[in-house]
């Protein structure tokens, strides 16, 4: 497939619309997942900080294609924010702990969910000029 191909349909309604309710879905997904009671929590058999990675990076990928328009710091920014509050929130919930480790984690699959996304967007983008 051509260079402008691929444009053509990055540019178009389905791609757009797809990544905003990818987008939109991500946000309380990771709430739910975080502040589920440990036993109903669902298990991947992955340790806990590479799904904490996994998720945050998934999640901050499509937003940042989907919200092109905001600053790449400030979506990192937001997620590393939820991550936070979301470890503080698992102080109260049955079988969950907080830890600065599974924050981090999730912020640094933030960080690169981010930076990928904003690389292949760069990519995709049409050349202004």
């Amino acid at each position: 497939m051509s260079p402008n191909a691929l444009r053509a349909i990055w540019r178009g309604p389905f791609v757009r619309t797809g990544l905003l309710i990818a987008s939109i879905a991500a946000w309380p997904t990771i709430a739910v997942l975080s502040l589920v009671p440990g036993e109903d929590r669902p298990n991947t058999g992955m340790p806990g900080r590479i799904e904490h990675a996994l998720a945050y990076a998934i999640a901050a990928f499509v937003t940042r294609l989907a919200f092109r328009r905001i600053a790449s710091r400030w979506q990192a920014l937001a997620f590393s924010v939820a991550a936070g509050l979301f470890e503080i929130g698992q102080i109260w919930v049955p079988g969950r702990n907080a830890t600065v480790g599974d924050w981090a984690a999730s912020t640094a699959g933030a960080v690169v969910g981010v930076i990928v996304a904003r690389a292949i967007a760069h990519l995709l983008e049409p050349r202004r000029g």
